[in-house]
């Protein structure tokens, strides 16, 4: 069974769960291959969140609503993963209040958490023990495979760095393939020259040692929404994924740190059978998400 985790912030929470009501409602539109095992993100804005949408009230929303959050993707047997994957945390920001109550509210139920360096890894074992963790894609592993095997051999999951995707010989040398993540949709060319730039500046952000001028998050080496015509050997196809089901790996990843269109592009990719789109986008529409009027809007 191919288990999913599939990205939430406030861009795609509607259509989450309106994907999910269809799931449970309209089981034929989709393939019956696959779960939502769990739903990643960080609900508030906090220095531990990586490259990842936040909620712009900044805080203001108390609490309680965000265990709300974690309740209702509870509702459809999905837990929540909290990412945590700022590579540049430094001692002093174990301290953050808002990220330390995101983790102590999901530590209480029971989820996961993705992180990028030893540094959080520490603080999440000593303070919220309950939390699983996951390896970002954007770990850095000073020995290649060697690396990484040593990380799944202590029960973690891995985010398989995107350099490894479709490599079968790199998969044959991987232990522990049941920890295994492939990051499905990433949608950055082939050895991109500003994928590493990109990521710290983001990090910068939640650090709030950066300000972003309007546009200047736009890669001139990707258009967002493009990545399934891309001749790039990182994206893995539906149809590809049998190949890793095959070797033992059943955690896939969707991304989507892009924007809600490009999350929905994915879906239809991964989720629904190729004769029920039009039916799905219809349903979205009659649910107030009219994307194909979001793409002629963009198109203009």
């Amino acid at each position: 069974m191919i288990k999913f985790s599939i990205p939430d912030s406030n861009i795609v929470r509607d259509l989450n769960f309106l994907t999910l009501q269809a799931l449970k409602e309209h089981k034929d539109w989709f393939y019956d291959d696959f779960i939502a095992e769990t739903a990643y993100g960080c609900p508030l804005f906090t220095p531990w969140n990586g490259n990842r949408s936040t909620n712009d009230n900044l805080g203001r929303i108390c609490l309680n609503e965000i265990d709300n959050v974690y309740d209702s993707y509870g509702g459809y047997g999905i837990e929540y993963r909290l990412t945590f994957t700022n590579f540049l945390l430094r001692p002093e920001h174990l301290y953050d209040t808002v990220g330390n109550a995101l983790a102590r509210l999901l530590n209480e139920k029971g989820g996961y958490v993705t992180l990028s360096i030893p540094l959080m890894e520490q603080h999440i074992r000593n303070n919220y023990p309950n939390l699983k963790i996951c390896w970002s894609v954007t770990t850095e592993y000073p020995e290649g495979i060697k690396s990484i095997n040593e990380v799944l051999s202590k029960n973690m999951i891995v985010i398989l760095p995107i350099e490894y995707n479709n490599d079968e010989k790199v998969i044959d040398e991987l232990v522990n393939l049941e920890n295994v993540e492939i990051l499905v949709n990433e949608d950055c060319i082939d050895n991109c020259p500003k994928r590493k730039e990109h990521f710290t500046r983001a990090n910068q952000i939640h650090l709030l040692e950066k300000y972003v001028e309007e546009n200047d998050e736009e890669c001139f080496f990707n258009p967002p929404g493009a990545f399934l015509g891309l001749p790039s050997t990182r994206l893995v196809h539906r149809d590809a994924i049998q190949m890793y089901v095959s070797k033992g790996i059943d955690h896939f990843k969707i991304a989507g740190r892009q924007n809600d269109k490009f999350v929905y592009i994915s879906y239809l990719e991964y989720l629904v059978l190729p004769d029920c789109k039009d039916i799905f986008t219809n349903f979205l529409k009659e649910n107030g998400l009219d994307y194909p009027k979001m793409f002629m809007e963009e198109e203009k």
